[in-house]
This record gives C-alpha cells, sequence and structure tokens, in this order.
C-alpha cells in the first residue's frame, strides 16, 4: 500500500539523479575531447585527423607547407570542429624562410567563430570574428618594426589596413618585434589563454627557451571557436611551414551535479 508506494517513488527519484549524472559525464566527456595534435611524420596524399587544409597547402613528410616562395598564393589549415575550451593553450612550431633580405606577406594564428573562408588578412576573410596572432613579415609603413607579432580583435566589421601593418587595428600594447624569418631550426611560440587574459611566448632558436612577447589582459573570445592557421604571399614571397600545432585544454573541471548532493 502506501510503504510499496514511497518505495517506488524514492526509488523513481534516485534512478533519475542517476540518469542524469550519466548524461552530464557523457555531455562532460564530449566536450572535452582533445584535439588530435597537426604534429608529423605525414603522409602526402592522406587526409589529417581533426584538421581541413587547402589553397596552396602541400602535405610534405615533416610539415605543411602554407605557401611557396612564389608571389599571390594563400595557404591554411584548420581544425575541423569548435572547441569549447574555457581556458588553452596552442603550441605551433613553425619556419618562414625566403630571400635573405626581404619576404612576406607574412601568416596568423586565428581563434574564430568561423573557418576555411579565404580573404585578404593574411589568407584569411576579412570579416572575421574573433581574435588573430598576426605574423607581419613585410615592412609596409616604413616603421622598421617588421617582422613581428601583434593581436587583433574584430566582430566582423575590422578591415586589416595592410598599408599600416595594421597600427589602428591592433589591441594596444599587444605587440612584439621577433625575427623569425630564416632560422636554422623551426621555431615555436606559446598562446596561453586563461581567466580572460592572452600571453604569447616565443622560441627565438628553437631550444625550447621561451620567452615572453606579449600580454593582453582582457580579450575576448568567442564561445565556440575553431582554430586555423593562415599564409599569403603578395609581390614578395616566403615559404610558410607549419610542423607543429597543439591545442591543449586548461579549462577547470566542470561542477559535477551530484557532487552538490547532501
Amino acid at each position: 500500500g502506501l510503504e510499496l508506494r514511497r518505495a517506488m517513488r524514492i526509488y523513481t527519484i534516485i534512478f533519475g539523479l542517476g540518469l542524469f549524472r550519466i548524461h552530464s559525464m557523457a555531455q562532460q566527456s564530449i566536450q572535452q575531447e582533445p584535439l588530435a595534435a597537426l604534429k608529423g611524420p605525414f603522409r602526402p596524399g592522406d587526409s589529417l585527423p581533426d584538421w581541413n587544409f587547402g589553397g596552396s597547402t602541400v602535405v610534405t613528410d615533416n610539415y605543411l607547407r602554407l605557401t611557396p616562395t612564389e608571389s599571390a598564393h594563400a595557404g591554411h589549415v584548420w581544425s575541423q570542429r569548435k572547441l569549447t575550451y574555457s581556458a588553452f593553450e596552442i603550441e605551433m612550431q613553425f619556419k618562414v624562410t625566403g630571400a635573405r633580405y626581404m619576404g612576406g606577406d607574412g601568416f596568423a594564428l586565428w581563434i574564430t567563430e568561423n573557418a576555411e573562408q579565404s580573404g585578404g588578412t593574411f589568407g584569411n576573410a576579412d570579416d572575421f570574428k574573433g581574435l588573430g596572432i598576426i605574423f607581419d613579415t613585410y615592412d609596409n609603413d616604413g616603421q622598421r618594426d617588421n617582422p613581428s607579432i601583434s593581436l587583433i580583435q574584430s566582430n566582423g566589421t575590422l578591415r586589416f589596413n595592410h598599408d599600416k601593418d595594421g597600427s589602428d587595428q591592433k589591441i594596444p600594447n599587444a605587440h612584439c618585434n621577433f625575427n623569425y624569418r630564416n632560422p636554422r631550426t623551426p621555431l615555436s611560440v606559446k598562446i596561453n589563454y586563461q581567466d580572460g587574459a592572452l600571453r604569447v611566448s616565443h622560441d627565438n632558436y628553437g631550444n625550447g627557451d621561451f620567452s615572453d612577447c606579449l600580454r593582453a589582459p582582457a580579450v575576448a573570445i568567442p564561445r565556440s571557436f575553431h582554430v586555423g592557421v593562415t599564409a599569403h604571399t603578395g609581390q614578395v614571397a616566403d615559404n610558410h611551414d607549419v610542423y607543429l600545432l597543439r591545442v591543449t585544454d586548461l579549462s577547470p573541471p566542470a561542477a559535477d551535479p551530484a557532487a552538490a548532493d547532501p
């Protein structure tokens, strides 16, 4: 009678909470599924797990060549799926090579809502939404501050002014000079994003010794985003090669609803 109905009601509640917890854990595991690192050795002609490439990009045994040392080329590589990390680190190993004294135009690492939309902003769409870490090689404005790394942010309305090397679009004080052209070995950069602050550090000599390049204390990124690298050549040109692209989730663990139960 009454006791049986009470027992059934309690069982139903407990069973329902169990299902809710399982469902929550399943969602959590999906959200935290790691993105495969883009790392050689590669097999030319094969697809890249979790990544798409296109434009002038060519896959070699050890790296992806986004552009050759020929004018008017643009190449890219983008994550196939969006990420929802609230904190993360991106490591990129790369090499830019070309003529001794002059090269271009440059390349960029992107954290944006959309992917694989080619355009005039170092090979990416002009109306991107998100954040770009810009590796600007060619000195368009004559200020002798290239090659350099800087940050640009847009809600889709920004237009990068190449004649001024984007001086009007850069996040203030988020800039450093870094002569990354023609190194003996591939160089590396790390982009760390935590608590709304973004830090870029670089390895000057390819020996794993990183130095701070820039810090931006308040940077908003899309809630879900793609990660990509694009490159573009103009009248002057460089090889833009990517050896490694790795995204590590640093998000704090999601709260377990069951942990709050008495």
